[in-house]
């Protein structure tokens, strides 16, 4: 999978999320976190209405990163991105330009970004 340089790679699951911007290349990726302070964290919240409420939060968060025109990758378990997916406004979906269904939120930066050129775009 290509990633545009200084794409948002948001990286979540049911309890841990990650947001990332590549500052390497479209081919050769290099991922590094943005600043946690801006993200919100799950906080152990596990039952439905908590994640879905986690989700909008998540993404009323990454929002106003994406002005001017900043492409996003999601990337979560299948029935995660699912329900994310179904959290996202218009305005924040014209800006995603790849998925990927996968648990990958224990990966570090570099393995993450490994993992994302070996996708098929």
């Amino acid at each position: 999978m290509l990633v545009p340089h200084g794409a948002l790679v948001l990286v979540l699951d049911g309890a841990h999320v990650q947001l990332l911007r590549n500052r390497g290349g479209d081919v050769v990726p290099d991922l590094e976190a943005v600043p946690g302070d801006q993200i919100p964290r799950c906080a152990g919240r596990t039952d439905d209405r908590h994640q879905d409420r986690f989700a909008r939060d998540v993404i009323a968060a990454v929002d106003p990163l994406l002005a001017g025109g900043t492409p996003l990758i999601l990337v979560a378990p299948p029935q995660r991105l699912g329900e994310l997916r179904a959290e996202v406004p218009k305005r924040v979906r014209r800006h995603i330009v790849g998925e990927i269904a996968k648990d990958l939120a224990g990966c570090a930066p570099q393995e993450l970004a490994h993992r994302l050129h070996l996708v098929a775009a």
